[in-house]
């Protein structure tokens, strides 16, 4: 019987781990002790954003930069991550003037709704931590880890970021921003092979749609 390779156990080691944090969260039964976002967000820090900083660093004994989270040539990653959210900005908007129930089908609560104060919270604080964690799991363990920043890892994320969406809240004209951002980032994620930026991107992108669908109530 052959013997797998170093590289071949590496590989199948990390899409297991892929498959049973990706797994669980998806299919997780919540109970009524906690609120449906509260226990979300718990299962996504430890399973999404622990685990794999956890399985980087501790077992497979690697650095953080193996996860992309590593920095890039700052000018070009800049450029790269502004143009991919002013871009994705664009095109919301265009698709908004088509379908305007992208907008008015988002949900907000309602302390950002209408306080302008919990809205900068929201802003500099939610979404930043939100999408650092779909960062380090998407676009840090599949495309950069597992599958090298190819351009095969960078359609298999996204394949895997729309599955839990559609797993998760469903599919719907309001979560069309979220399901650009896989595109959006990974291709930042692609060029730059910076995390950083990548989140930089896909945060500042949420924003810009947030703004926008606040501002048509």
């Amino acid at each position: 019987m052959r013997k797998f390779t170093d590289t071949e156990k590496r590989f199948i080691g990390t899409a297991s781990l892929i498959a049973f944090s990706f797994i669980f969260f998806a299919f997780f039964e919540q109970t009524e002790s906690l609120s449906s976002v509260t226990q979300g967000f718990i299962i996504a820090i430890i399973f999404f954003l622990g685990l794999p900083l956890a399985y980087c660093r501790y077992i497979l004994d690697e650095p953080l930069t193996k996860l992309g989270i590593q920095s890039a040539e700052h000018v070009k990653a800049v450029l790269w991550s502004v143009l991919g959210a002013f871009f994705g900005f664009l095109l919301v908007w265009g698709l908004n003037n088509t379908f305007p129930q992208m907008a008015s089908q988002t949900i907000f609560p309602v302390l950002v709704e209408n306080n302008f104060g919990w809205f900068v919270l929201y802003a500099l604080i939610a979404i930043p931590v939100t999408f650092l964690v779909y960062e380090v799991f998407f676009r840090g363990m599949i495309q950069y880890l597992w599958l090298g920043n190819t351009w095969m890892a960078f359609g298999v994320q996204a394949v895997f970021f729309w599955l839990l969406v559609w797993l998760g809240e469903g599919v719907s004209f309001s979560s069309i921003p979220l399901l650009l951002t896989p595109i959006l980032a990974g291709l930042v994620m692609k060029k730059t092979a910076s995390l950083w930026y990548a989140w930089f991107a896909s945060s500042l992108f949420i924003f810009l749609t947030d703004v926008l669908f606040l501002s048509l109530r």
